[in-house]
This record gives structure tokens, C-alpha cells and sequence, in this order.
């Protein structure tokens, strides 16, 4: 009787333990970076995204994103938008030399496809561009160059 005793005093808790030591340890899946493809032709861009994660499925293509084509320089600044809408549809755009396409992405792919993004992020990561991850969300950036 004492063995049993001893057993459920020592070896069940020792499970119990072990079973629930790893749970809420292990990191979630994030986005890492994102890629910005073109499948057009030399007068039409078809642009689609690809994100590398920290998990698997390690790729994905299309990645959905909000997408942004800025204008040569820094005027002039464009609104910032109350929302990020995400969509996985290829975005075309006429090609336009000296313009910039902008990817943004939440970095947690369980994101909703729409929700709030702030003035300062749309600032740093879309219109200054001086980082390409802040607030939850990361950003590529490709220069559009026209034949």
C-alpha cells in the first residue's frame, strides 16, 4: 500500500508535469520576410507576394498583403489609410519607371484580413521606408523599372 501511495505522491505528479512542461513554450508561426514577384509583361505588372515564415509550411505564394505603389520621391504624401485590407489576388498595375510597389503584411499569418494600421507605421514602413518591420506588420519593397 505505501508503494502505491508513493506512486501517486511522486510519479503521477512527475507526469502531470512533464506532459504540460512544453505547453505554452513553443514560439507561434511568424512571417519573417516577404518577396515581391512579376509574372507581366513589359507594359502591365502582375505583381504576388511570397512570405518565408519561421515554421512550416516554410513558403508561402501568394502571400495575401496590402499593396502600395508609391511615386518617385516624397511628394506628394499619400493619406495614410485607416485599415490594411490583405488579398492573395495578383496586383496589376501599369508599369511606371521610378515607382515603388510596397508588400505589407502582418508578421502573424492568424492576422485578420482587415484591421487598423496606424499613421506612423504606414509612414515608416510605406512612405519613408526607413525600417521594413514595425508595429506587427513587415513590408518588401521593389523598384519598378519599365523597358
Amino acid at each position: 500500500m505505501d508503494r502505491l501511495r508513493a506512486y501517486f505522491l511522486i510519479v503521477v505528479p512527475l507526469l502531470s508535469f512533464l506532459g504540460t512542461a512544453g505547453c505554452g513554450s513553443s514560439s507561434s508561426r511568424q512571417l519573417q520576410s516577404v518577396a515581391i514577384n512579376n509574372a507581366g509583361n513589359t507594359a502591365q505588372l502582375q505583381l504576388t507576394a511570397t512570405g518565408t515564415f519561421n515554421q512550416s509550411p516554410a513558403t508561402v505564394t501568394p502571400l495575401p498583403v496590402d499593396w502600395f505603389i508609391m511615386p518617385p520621391g516624397l511628394a506628394p504624401l499619400p493619406a495614410p489609410p485607416e485599415d490594411y485590407v490583405l488579398s492573395s489576388q495578383p496586383y496589376a498595375t501599369a508599369c511606371a519607371t521610378g515607382f515603388t510597389a510596397i508588400a505589407l503584411a502582418p508578421t502573424n499569418p492568424k492576422a485578420p484580413s482587415t484591421g487598423p494600421l496606424s499613421a506612423q507605421v504606414f509612414e515608416d514602413l510605406v512612405v519613408t521606408r526607413t525600417t521594413s518591420e514595425e508595429g506587427g506588420f513587415i513590408v518588401a519593397t521593389q523598384s519598378i523599372s519599365c523597358p
